[in-house]
């Protein structure tokens, strides 16, 4: 906590660094998702579907759908995060739906 804030509202408020952190983030995606595809298929072999929760922007997801087809691959996101991303995941198969996990829907 700091400013009287947590990361994640930091992040949210300020534009330029909210990019810089997704940017890191879909990098670390990059190269996570060729090491997940190649040495973790067996672990997608009888899944139909999955859900990345804070997946950003879909970098994970995309890649575990391009490698496995049989598997519907959705991600859930913050607002500020989903907000001017296309809602079919730009073709890729992959669906991005807006999700607040900090905070109760009820």
């Amino acid at each position: 906590m700091a400013h009287g804030a947590d990361y994640w509202n930091v992040v949210g408020r300020d534009a330029e660094l909210g990019a810089s952190f997704l940017e890191a983030m879909a990098s670390d995606s990059r190269f996570v998702a060729q090491i997940v595809v190649r040495e973790c298929g067996e672990v997608f072999a009888g899944a139909r579907s999955l859900v990345d929760v804070g997946g950003g922007d879909g970098t994970m997801a995309k890649a575990i759908a391009s490698a496995f087809p049989h598997v519907r691959c959705s991600v859930l996101e913050l607002p500020q995060v989903v907000d001017g991303m296309p809602a079919d995941g730009d073709g890729t198969g992959v669906c991005c739906r807006e999700h607040d996990g900090f905070h109760s829907s009820s």
